[in-house]
């Protein structure tokens, strides 16, 4: 993707800071942005809401899949239409290689968690968000990225909503949150990459490295929010069951764990696939799975955020 040209002076000068540079490229409505950090050149593109605000917006960080980029996804998602109907914020960064270094793999020195900590700090500095609203979701690669996020920089986020993705065993085991927060955990269960019930993500001898079961998942995040009991259905205070119209073999089972000091939940897209529930197919089903239209995730994750 390459640069405004006339921000092509600022990416000389700053090495470690992002400034902020813009111009307008890729789908309607979007705002490209791109700067330098740590000497590498960084991009990604955010959307605006048409409608002015009169106090700073929410804003919700969305990281995309491996093999994808911002632009993927805001078409995978959806998301722009959910952020223009409610009135908040989505910047879509762009991950080099279109991949997110998520510590499963040997790194690359490439600093994901500090590259998006410092982009967060950068859109707070120009006064248009609301620090205290900003989200984080996620697609996959994205998601274990965002796993990592919540643990070693939990302070920037107020709620976050993973899709299709999960924890690394070994971060699961060292994950040492500042915060309790607002999770909802939205995962398919006939995800072929991913699996639900844990194991290798996308091959048999785990060269991609492992994901938790998504029950030791919820356990581990309903205890660092101050909830007791374990991850079945039973101990849910409130639960919910959406069929698609017309039917697709999917079935979304929305699950709200109780107590703490912040909520837990759990979106179960039963029969779905390595895909966004609600969102675009972006590959065919034979390879990846059912997209359910059972639940939208974009507009569920914001039903979320927003009540909190």
């Amino acid at each position: 993707m390459p640069p405004c040209p006339h921000n092509l002076a600022l990416l000389l000068v700053f090495a470690v800071l992002l400034p902020l540079a813009a111009c307008r490229t890729g789908m309607p409505g979007g705002t490209t942005g791109v700067g330098n950090f740590a000497l590498r050149e960084r991009t990604w593109v955010r959307y605006d809401p048409t409608q002015p605000s009169k106090s700073p917006r929410p804003l919700l960080v969305a990281l995309h899949g491996y093999g994808g980029t911002g632009q993927d996804m805001r078409r995978l998602t959806g998301l722009d239409a959910v952020a223009e109907r409610h009135g908040f914020s989505v910047v879509y960064p762009d991950g080099l290689d279109k991949r997110w270094r998520d510590g499963r793999l040997a790194g690359d020195g490439v600093d994901d968690v500090a590259f998006v900590t410092e982009l967060v700090t950068a859109q707070l500095r120009t006064g248009q968000f609301d620090g205290r609203r900003v989200y984080l979701t996620a697609m996959s690669n994205g998601s274990f990225m965002l796993y990592r996020l919540l643990c070693e920089r939990t302070e920037l986020f107020a709620a976050a909503a993973p899709v299709a993705g999960g924890m690394a065993p070994e971060l699961l085991a060292t994950c040492k949150p500042s915060k309790p927060l607002p999770l909802l955990v939205i995962q398919n269960t006939d995800d072929p990459l991913v699996p639900y019930a844990g194991g290798p993500v996308a091959s048999r001898d785990g060269s991609r490295g492992y994901v938790a079961p998504t029950g030791q998942t919820l356990l581990a995040w309903r205890r660092w929010n101050g909830q007791s009991g374990g991850v079945l259905d039973g101990d849910a205070c409130n639960s919910w069951s959406l069929l698609a119209k017309p039917p697709d073999g999917t079935r979304a089972v929305l699950l709200d764990f109780c107590g703490g000091t912040a909520p837990v939940w759990l979106a179960r897209i039963e029969a779905g696939g390595h895909t966004w529930p609600g969102g675009r197919a972006y590959l065919p089903e034979v390879f990846i799975g059912k997209t359910s239209r059972a639940w939208s995730a974009s507009e569920g994750m914001w039903k979320f955020f927003s009540a909190l």
